[in-house]
This record gives C-alpha cells, structure tokens and sequence, in this order.
C-alpha cells in the first residue's frame, strides 16, 4: 500500500450515490458528444461549484482560455461574468460549436457588455493560436480515470504556446485512485449488461476509431464495497510540473489489502480532483458527480481472495500513438500465504485492436 494509501481514510463502501449504477463504455475520450453529454456536465451542481469557486477569486481583470468549453460555453461566460478582461472559448465538436454560436448570441441580447469579452473558436486547443496568452485556464478534459481524455497533452500544448509564464491551471490537481472490486457487488447485484443507449454509445465509438476494441468500462453512481485498500496510479499536478513532466510516461506499484474473504474480478478507478491549490479535493467515490468509476476487469476472471491478501498492481500509463489520449496497463498478482501468483495483464487501450481480453468484455460485445 502506498503512503497515500495508508494515511488516507478510505470508505468501506461507496456513498455517493445518485441513482441506481449504469454501465456504459466511458465515451469522454472520443469525439461522440452531444449537446445532451454537455448539458449534464453544466447541472451538476458540485462539479460546476468546485470550479467556479477557484474562478471566483482568479478571473477578475484576467485573459481567460476555456479549453473544451461546450456548446454553453460555460467558464468563458462564467469568467466574463465574473469581472475577467476577455475569454476564449475553444471546441471543436461542430454541434456544441453551432450551440455555442447560439449561446452568444442569447447573450449578447441579455448581456452585451458580458458577451463582448467572450470570443468562441472552433478548432482542437492544440492547433489554435491567440493573439496573446492567457493568464488562466480552465481545462474541463478530465475524465473519470483522470488522464484519459488527454489533459497531459493538453496542458503541456498550452502551457508551451497559450499561455502566460505562471498562468494559472483549473484544476490544480488531478489523480486516479485504484482498488479491487467484484463488478456484480458495483452494480448493484445484478449481472453486467449495456442498455440501449450504451449500446448506441459503443457502435458511436467503433465508428470513430474505425474499428472494435474492448473498450474501457465506466459505472456512474456505483454501489460497491471496496474489497482492497486504495492506491494511487496516475497524478498530474497541473500547476507544478512543467511540459516536458505532464506527458511524460508515468509507472506507479500500488499493494492492495484485502478487507475480507470473498471474490474480486476487476480493478475499479476513479478520479481525485482539486480545483485550487490548497482548495478541498473532490473524490468521486465520496461526492455525487457526474463522472462515475472506470472497470478494468481481470483477464483471467474472478479470483477468491482473503483477508490479508494482498493484490500487487503495476500500473504504467503511456502516451498513445495519436500524441494526446494515454494508454493503460496494469500488471497484477495477488500475494496469498507468502505465495504469489500471477494474475495477467489488464490493457485498456484508448483506440486499439485487443479485443476480448476479459471474459467480461467476451461477454458484453458478443
């Protein structure tokens, strides 16, 4: 366990429940929004207080860049409204780009002073160019493993071509925890399946990769009992490390207690957030949001474990060959009556051709 880990007291049991658990592929990584993905994003109450606090305090007088802003074009006009000199809005889905059209122009009959400070630009942030840098960014690309939608890249481009020396990143902070599961318990008691509209969601995926993949596996509103202690796997500190550090590879060793006899057949992430240093730190599997928990589910099936088990994991995290999404692996074995025993390989591929490493994924995209 780590030292994280071990200072850390952890919740036996997930209470941030917001509805019964959903299934999905986690879609966050892939340019299949909808104007529907981002208008859930802007009511959740707790994610958009998390950052319009830390906006609060910087805005004011400031050149704001919102990276991924959406068809609302949320913290640009948050910033604006807030006192900031000027903000950019950047998106490049072309539905949330008309949206976001739309929504200057109903802001420019409310509030002509506000709208005058916001420009949207329709482009990928790492191909976009301004006029001068920014002294503040708001980067909403974190997913619910937190460098999945490619926030690394993202800020390192920025860091580098968008923005002034010391500007401040929104959020801080960003890191993955990891723990053992049993996915039935995640779910509620009830078998794994994708409803109608995940389904949707994976054939929308396949489309835009170009072909099937054993997708990565996200549970919104789980309800489950960590069957290990935590680790953490993946950290970006936004405002500290420097380009070269944000896409860097990164390899963590995390051991994970086991609480108690049972049976565990995946590893369950999920998202630590700060929104501003020295600000409180938003835990998925504490605070009801709208990012929900990753599954990468053994591939060798379940595994039963007990007390005092310990479970190795090796999680190494790298840049894929599109230079912006990562790639996971995790290494694992589980430590049983001082005898180990290897457990195989997890991969979760942001665009690659593995399929059916799980017999989880067997069964979901047969």
């Amino acid at each position: 366990m780590d030292e994280e880990g071990a200072a850390r007291r952890e919740p036996v049991t997930v209470a941030a429940r917001t509805g019964r658990p959903v299934l999905t592929p986690s879609f966050g990584e892939y340019p299949v929004y909808t104007t529907g993905s981002y208008s859930v994003l802007s009511s959740d109450t707790l994610r958009v207080a998390v950052f319009e606090d830390a906006l609060r305090s910087l805005a004011p007088g400031a050149a704001v860049l919102d990276l991924g802003a959406g068809g609302e074009l949320l913290w640009a006009r948050r910033a604006a409204e807030l006192g900031a000199a000027r903000s950019v809005a950047v998106e490049v889905m072309p539905e949330a780009v008309r949206q976001g059209r739309a929504t200057l122009d109903a802001l420019a009959r409310r509030a002509p002073d506000v709208a005058r400070r916001v420009r949207l630009v329709s482009a990928l942030s790492t191909r976009v160019t301004l006029p001068e840098p920014a002294d503040v960014c708001v980067a909403e690309v974190v997913g619910s493993f937190a460098g999945a939608e490619g926030i690394a890249a993202v800020i390192a481009d920025a860091r580098t071509r968008l923005l002034k020396p010391g500007a401040v990143i929104v959020p801080d902070r960003v890191c993955s925890r990891l723990a053992a599961v049993e996915t039935r318990t995640v779910l509620g008691g009830v078998d794994a399946h994708f409803d109608e509209a995940a389904r949707e969601n994976v054939h929308r995926i396949f489309a835009a990769v170009g072909h099937p993949f054993d997708v990565r596996l996200r549970v919104q509103s789980p309800v489950a009992e960590l069957a290990t202690t935590s680790g953490v796997v993946e950290v970006y500190d936004l405002n500290r490390d420097t380009p070269d550090r944000l896409v860097a590879d990164q390899d963590r060793a995390v051991r994970l207690l086991v609480r108690r006899e049972g049976v565990i057949d995946a590893l369950m992430g999920w998202l630590v957030l700060r929104a501003l240093r020295g600000g409180p730190e938003l835990d998925v599997l504490r605070d009801p949001t709208s990012w929900g928990a990753v599954l990468f589910p053994f591939p060798s099936g379940p595994v039963r474990v007990k007390a005092g088990d310990i479970l190795s994991v090796r999680a190494r995290t790298r840049i894929s060959d599109n230079g912006v999404h990562p790639d996971y692996r995790f290494d694992i074995a589980l430590e049983s009556d001082s005898r180990l025993t290897g457990l195989g390989t997890i991969r979760a591929e942001h665009h690659g051709k593995h399929i059916g490493g799980s017999p989880l994924h067997q069964a979901l995209l047969a």
